[in-house]
This record gives C-alpha cells, structure tokens and sequence, in this order.
C-alpha cells in the first residue's frame, strides 16, 4: 500500500511539470485535470481508509480556512459558480489530508524522492533547452531574451529555484564526495535553467529561502543573509556575463514598463471595489477576462492581477482578503515545524523553499490559478509538519536539527 501510495504521490508532481501550455499543445488538458483530481481525492481517501483507527491530529486552523471559503462562496449564492472557481479548497484539502498521508508514506525518505525527481526534471528540460526543440526562445518588446521548453517561464523557474537549493543542500553538508560533486554540478545547472527564465519571482523564492533559512538560528543572522545575497548576486552577475543578461535587464527595469502593466491592471481591479465592497465573485477576474482582456490607455491591455491577495480581495472582498493571508501564514507556520523536526537537512530545507515558493508565487503571481503546483506543495510541507502519533517515545523527544 506504501508503495501504491508513493507512486501516486509521484504522478502528481509529475503532472506539476507538466505545464499548461504543453498540455494544451498535446490535447491534453482536460485529461490533465481529470487525472490530477482522480489522483488526490485517490491519495487523500486511501490515507484515510488506512489504519482508520490511528488517531491524528485535526488541523484546526485548516478546518477554519475551509469554513471561510464556505463563506466566500455563501457571499457569492446569487452569481453563477463554476468548478473551476473551486480551485481554492484543493490546498486546504491537502493541509487536512497531510497527516494521514505522512502515517501511510511512514520510512519513506520524501526529500530525497524529491530531489530525484526533481534533477529528472532538469536534466531533461536542459538537454530539450540543448536541442533546440519546441519553442525554447521567448523574446520580449524590450528584447529581453527568456528561454523555456516547458511553456510556462514561471512554474519551470520555480521548479529549477527549489532544486538549486536542494542541490545546495546537499552539497553543503556532509555526505560521499561523488554525490556532492553531481548535486552541485547540477544546482549549477537548475540555478542557470532558472535564471534563463527572467522571471523575477526565481530571485524572490531564492531570496525569502535565504531569510527563513538564516532564521532558523538566532545569532549572526545579519551575517548569514549578507553572505547568502553576496552569493546570489555574484552568481546572477557571472550567469549574466557568459549565459544571458535577460534577467538582469528585467531586474533594472530597462527598456520598458518595470511591472509590465501590472501595478495599472491591479489599480483597475482594486478600484471595482468601490461599487462592490464584497468583492465581484469568486472567479470574477476568469469570467472578467473570459471574452479577451479589455484595453486600456495606447496598447495596454488588462492584466490578471498577478497577486493573490489583490485578486482575492478583489473577487470576495475582506472574507478573500482574510482567507489568502490566512492560509499564507499557517503554510509557513506548518514549513517551519518541519524544518525544526527534520531528520536530515535536505528534508528542512525542502519545507522552507516550498514555502518560499509558495510566497513569492502568492504575491508575484497566481498562486491558487495554479492548483497543481499550490495543491502538491502544500500537501508537501504538510506531510513533513506531521509528527505520526505511533512514533517511539525516543523519536518524539529527538532534538531537532540545528546547522
């Protein structure tokens, strides 16, 4: 049943690097969502049918995030609802099914089946990127040079950023010297996949990982974060030199607008809150949108929001305001237990840099558009917060691992 369990839990972080854009090029992205759905409710019912007598622990706050999307969709009775206007409950679900899943995956080491499939991952986008197949270039107005084989720059920079840290992980700390030489060639390797990107979310993942990290111990931590950033610029400053300046460009807004039409686009939508204080529905920027983005001044046209707590607000007004920041701070409440109980540091770091992730991806993106990836990173960093109750009473008591 274990291994059952750990092949599911595998197909769907396959299918978060699986991106949009290539299902949709493969006729594939009902199936997609189809078999992404299928595979959860599959994992979270056999967690559950598991040892149905072995108490865990209710995830309470979970439980009050549920009740309040409840209530934004309560809000929003009297307008026309659609399946996929319930992206939202699929992470809460993830946080509530998390537990049972870590009893059912017990002796497996996650972070370590991460890891693999994860450098699987680049391994295989870099030698695609090589080739020169699919459409690998994506020049911008300004210029500005972004290369991707996936069809999404944002979820393939994500998935390269977290591997460069893992990639980090391991190198930096004690283990076979063969195995570290290969875990840093190829962090070089995922950290120059996520440059290529230009996305600026890769440098604000990096960039909160190194701050929740250096938190981790309560003196030097000014030292700590300068020497990271020093290290993070001198490697965006060497990748910009021999590789591809692009993201850099991005980074010092040259040539064109710095939010590319963003901050507009989310003053147009904040400002339909002034005729809807409740916000225009759940799923009202999709429907919004659904006809073609409108224009605004010269050759502008309306972009999504491009944070979550905007278009939260904006769709469910204070309830969706409450309910985003709430579910932002009990992930990274949740990363941080697993970062502290730990067995190994690659599992820490792994739970920080998901909820890194998840951060950057919430106030820079689209995060819960993007249930995939937000559904499998949280359930994630829920199963390595769970602390299974048949545990020995040694293992209860263990110290946590400190760096």
């Amino acid at each position: 049943m274990r291994m059952f369990a750990m092949l599911v839990l595998v197909a769907l972080l396959g299918l978060v690097g699986l991106s949009a854009a290539t299902a949709d090029a493969l006729g594939l992205q009902a199936t997609r969502m189809v078999a992404f759905t299928a595979l959860f409710a599959t994992l979270a019912a056999l967690a559950f049918a598991t040892q149905p007598a072995t108490a865990t622990p209710v995830d309470r706050a979970a439980l009050a995030l549920l009740a309040l999307l409840g209530a934004m969709l309560a809000q929003d009775a009297h307008r026309p609802l659609g399946a996929l206007d319930l992206k939202p409950a699929l992470p809460v679900a993830a946080l509530l099914a998390g537990p049972r899943v870590a009893l059912l995956l017990r002796g497996v080491d996650l972070a370590k089946v991460v890891w693999w499939l994860l450098s699987t991952y680049v391994t295989i986008t870099a030698l695609l990127l090589l080739s020169g197949s699919g459409e690998s270039l994506r020049e911008e107005a300004s210029g500005v040079a972004r290369w991707d084989v996936t069809g999404s720059v944002i979820a393939h920079g994500s998935l390269c950023a977290i591997h460069a840290i893992l990639a980090l992980s391991i190198t930096s700390h004690a283990g076979p010297l063969p195995r570290r030489t290969l875990a840093a060639a190829l962090g070089l390797l995922s950290l120059s996949l996520a440059f290529l990107t230009g996305s600026r979310t890769v440098l604000a993942i990096l960039s909160l990982f190194l701050f929740l990290a250096a938190l981790r111990r309560p003196t030097g931590v000014g030292l700590r974060l300068a020497v990271c950033t020093t290290g993070l610029v001198i490697a965006l400053t060497v990748h910009s030199a021999l590789v591809s300046d692009g993201l850099a460009q991005r980074l010092l807004g040259t040539g064109a607008d710095y939010s590319s039409g963003r901050w507009q686009s989310s003053a147009i939508w904040l400002g339909m809150l002034a005729e809807q204080p409740l916000g225009i529905g759940l799923g009202g920027v999709r429907a919004t949108l659904a006809a073609g983005r409108p224009a605004l001044d010269g050759d502008a046209l309306l972009e999504w929001p491009h944070n979550e707590l905007i278009r939260l607000t904006v769709e469910s007004g204070p309830l969706g305001l409450v309910f985003v920041l709430g579910l932002l701070a009990l992930l990274v409440r949740r990363a941080w237990q697993a970062a502290r109980m730990a067995d190994s540091p690659l599992a820490a770091d792994l739970a920080l840099v998901l909820a890194a992730d998840l951060i950057a991806e919430s106030l820079l993106q689209n995060l819960l558009n993007s249930v995939y990836q937000a559904t499998t990173f949280v359930l994630l960093i829920a199963i390595l917060a769970a602390r299974p109750t048949h545990a020995s009473p040694a293992a209860l008591t263990a110290v946590p691992i400190r760096r």
